[in-house]
């Protein structure tokens, strides 16, 4: 027990013979102290968790391999409960066994912050391997998380709390009434679910890359959601609308590179945007493109733009690079526009 800043403690927890357990330590700590993780030691509670109610600090131990890459040299089999307490992370490998649920749920307020942790999640009971529930704020950096097929997202944030992740990879983000920022993040999605949803909630995601590899559900699914991105990707190639907006949902993108947009009673603002293959505007919706709109039309299948149902689309440079023999589809368009 070694008195740090500001008469802050730090516990040393391992196997040595003058080191704390996990319990002992958190039942003798105080707000702002510290519980420092010896190298190689493994965390397993008795009930599958540890419920933290205090504002405390909980380090791992890295090293740092001759790539450069940092090597995490400790582990929870179990996972974190964090409730309504301010909590620091950093260094973790965390992988829940048996079906406790999520690796890490934060709620009633809680503040987490989480630093160079991964989490391995192959647990089928529960929808999320790290939620934030209930107001919480949740800020992730250099966070890596791996999931299994049966769990249907990685990351959640839903009653009204706050996301941010950065420098990380993850596999989806699912936000209910909640405000969420991505930025230089990777969400690198998984079979037949949305790489990421959002309802009633905010989005800002910048130098975002958002991945989904199959045709059965969009990439990036909305529904009375605002999003804003800049210089980010949603790549999903042959499918009916990598990004689908509905119920009053806005897109404001500056300089992205999206493969496609399906918009249902919304509104896209697009500045300096490449479109892979198409745009699709329906059911009064509202589209605006200011500077350069590059569509490639590179699905062989659909209309490089579509306007229907009371849209409108405004374009000030417009350039379509598709060479396009099939006049059907032109006219189709053509057709369409006078009939509505």
């Amino acid at each position: 027990d070694n008195q740090g800043v500001a008469g802050m403690s730090t516990y040393k927890v391992g196997f040595s013979e003058d080191t704390w357990n996990f319990n002992q330590a958190y039942e003798a700590m105080s707000d702002g102290d510290t519980i420092e993780l010896e190298k190689g030691m493994t965390l397993t509670p008795e009930n599958g968790e540890y419920i933290i109610k205090k504002n405390i600090n909980i380090v791992g131990n890295f090293s740092i391999q001759e790539s450069g890459k940092k090597m995490i040299n400790t582990t929870l089999k179990g996972r974190f409960v964090i409730d309504g307490a301010k909590v620091a992370i950093s260094a973790l490998w965390i992988a829940p066994i048996g079906e406790k649920g999520c690796a890490l749920w934060g709620k009633n307020k809680a503040t987490i912050s989480v630093k160079d942790c991964q989490f391995q999640f192959e647990v089928k009971s529960n929808a999320y391997a790290l939620l934030f529930d209930s107001k919480s704020t949740a800020t992730l950096d250099g966070v890596y998380v791996s999931i299994t097929d049966e769990s249907p997202y990685s990351i959640g944030a839903r009653g009204e709390s706050q996301l941010k992740i950065e420098n990380s990879s993850v596999v989806t983000v699912a936000i209910i009434k909640s405000e969420a920022t991505l930025n230089n993040t990777t969400l690198r999605g998984r079979r037949d679910k949305n790489s990421f949803s959002g309802v009633s909630s905010k989005l800002s995601m910048k130098a975002t890359t958002i991945h989904a590899n199959h045709v059965t559900r969009p990439a990036f699914w909305c529904k009375s959601t605002t999003v804003l991105s800049e210089d980010s990707e949603v790549l999903q190639p042959q499918y009916g609308g990598a990004i689908y907006l509905s119920e009053n949902s806005s897109l404001v993108s500056k300089a992205d590179r999206l493969t496609s947009i399906w918009s249902q009673e919304s509104r896209i603002v697009l500045e300096q945007t490449t479109i892979n293959e198409f745009i699709n505007l329906s059911d009064h919706s509202y589209g605006k493109s200011t500077g350069s709109l590059d569509i490639w039309g590179q699905n062989a299948n659909k209309v490089d733009f579509f306007v229907n149902e009371g849209s409108t689309l405004i374009a000030e440079y417009l350039t379509l690079h598709r060479l396009c023999f099939d006049l059907s589809k032109i006219l189709y368009l053509i057709l369409e526009q006078f009939r509505h």
